[in-house]
């Protein structure tokens, strides 16, 4: 097995794409894709101290001589690792879609307040030109948005 094919199991091994592990090291795609193709002279200085902080054997990783891990790392600790940095992006990813939602609903919000204040017709239900309704605008429900067709005035 060639020296490229190390770093890509390597990488592989902890659940990250190239990009990925690009993003997590600080170089180019390009820069992993060129060193797990084995098409530079001498690896990645930058990649190799990434691998090795993860855990990875650097004599393995150059040479393969010896084992994948270090020593001192189980496969369950990388496996538990790997596991817990997924759930930390599933959380980020998830909160930054609760933000998106948030977002959303206050424009909708604004632009449904806006609409009741023109001619709309809901129905056979109509709101006067112009006048506001008395109640306070607020978002409809899901089961009202299913209920009514909206017909824009002209």
């Amino acid at each position: 097995m060639n020296q490229g094919i190390r770093f890509k199991n390597a990488r592989e091994f902890l659940g990250l794409s190239q990009t990925e592990a690009s993003i997590k090291i600080g170089i180019s795609q390009n820069s992993v894709s060129k060193m797990e193709l084995g098409k530079t002279a001498k690896p990645n200085v930058k990649y190799l101290m990434f691998l090795k902080s993860e855990g990875i054997n650097t004599e393995w990783l150059i040479s393969g001589n010896g084992e994948m891990l270090n020593k001192n790392t189980t496969f369950e600790e990388k496996e538990s690792s790997k596991w817990k940095d997924r759930a930390l992006k599933a959380e980020a990813e998830i909160s930054n879609l609760k933000d998106t939602v948030s977002e959303l609903r206050k424009k909708i919000n604004t632009l449904y307040e806006h609409l009741i204040t023109k001619d709309l017709k809901i129905e056979g239900l109509e709101l006067g030109k112009g006048k506001a309704s008395s109640k306070k605008a607020t978002l409809p429900t899901n089961e009202e948005l299913n209920l009514f067709s909206l017909n824009f005035g002209e």
